[in-house]
């Protein structure tokens, strides 16, 4: 593969990755103060206290409260589409196992 393909291929990716870039909440639907990135997904408001969640903490949360859950039923119980779950696991962000999808690495 010679510079120009490496280039087009390396662009075409970025683009996918941009236009599939996951929202991430910024401002508290409270109060409307910036809110202050907790880590694993979280944003707490630093006035209210309310947290918000972008769709890995979403995830992440349902995973916890319902270990060994299915793909489908992620994508049912939390309304975030089974692409972006897939994307989180090829991202290495859960596993899977024969027991269904986890936080555990």
């Amino acid at each position: 593969m010679n510079e120009k393909e490496e280039m087009a291929r390396a662009e075409e990716k970025f683009r996918s990755l941009a236009a599939d870039d996951e929202i991430k909440p910024s401002i508290c639907k409270n109060c409307g103060t910036p809110l202050n990135y907790s880590g694993l997904g979280e944003y707490k408001c630093p006035d209210c206290g309310r947290k918000e969640y972008d769709s890995y903490g979403i995830v992440r949360i349902y995973l916890e409260q319902h270990p060994g859950a299915n793909i489908l039923q992620v994508e049912k119980n939390t309304g975030i589409p089974r692409q972006k779950i897939s994307r989180m696991i090829s991202e290495d962000r859960f596993s899977v196992s024969g027991r269904g999808i986890s936080t555990d690495k």
